[in-house]
Order: C-alpha cells, then sequence, then structure tokens
C-alpha cells in the first residue's frame, strides 16, 4: 500500500516542466492566419455546403440509427450553417454599403 508523504499531500502540484511552454505553442497555432490558394477558397464554403447534406441523407440510411442519429444530425446542421454563413458573408463583403 502506497502512502502519501505530508509534504506532497499539503502542497499544490506543479506544472510539469515540458507542459509550460505547450499551451503558449498551441494558443499561437490556433489563432494564426491560414492563407488559401484562391481556388481551395472558393471551394470551402461548397464543401460545407456537401458534407452537411451528405450526413442528413446519409442518416436516412444508417442500420440501427437510434444512438447515431442525433450525432450526424447535429453534424449535418452545423455544416450547413456553417456554408451558408460563409456564403452570405462572402457576399456582404463582395457587395458596396
Amino acid at each position: 500500500m502506497a502512502v502519501m508523504s505530508p509534504q506532497a499531500a499539503s502542497s499544490p502540484a506543479a506544472a510539469p516542466a515540458h507542459r509550460t511552454g505547450g499551451d503558449h505553442r498551441l494558443r499561437t497555432l490556433l489563432l494564426r492566419r491560414i492563407w488559401l490558394p484562391r481556388r481551395l477558397y472558393a471551394v470551402v464554403p461548397a464543401i460545407y455546403l456537401g458534407s452537411g447534406t451528405g450526413a442528413l441523407l446519409g442518416g436516412l440510411y444508417l442500420p440501427d440509427p437510434s444512438w447515431m442519429l442525433p450525432y450526424v444530425a447535429l453534424f449535418g446542421f452545423a455544416c450547413l450553417h456553417a456554408g451558408i454563413t460563409l456564403i452570405a458573408m462572402r457576399r456582404r463583403r463582395r457587395t458596396p454599403a
């Protein structure tokens, strides 16, 4: 049976040395701007719309949809929403105010 020393029980656990710098690197990676090629940038809303439509239509053919259907529907509606939002944002940006 392992016994914890009283010092270890009373002092807060310090973060390991290898984990302290990782948070900063992850934050900068997630907040970094990504430059896509023009063709890929133009196709992204269609990819979202296609994957959302495919998920919703594919949900109709699940063998046992009782537990998986809510997740597939949520993914499908989220992709459709993202695609429609991207299209609307790009149209607003193109038209002068």
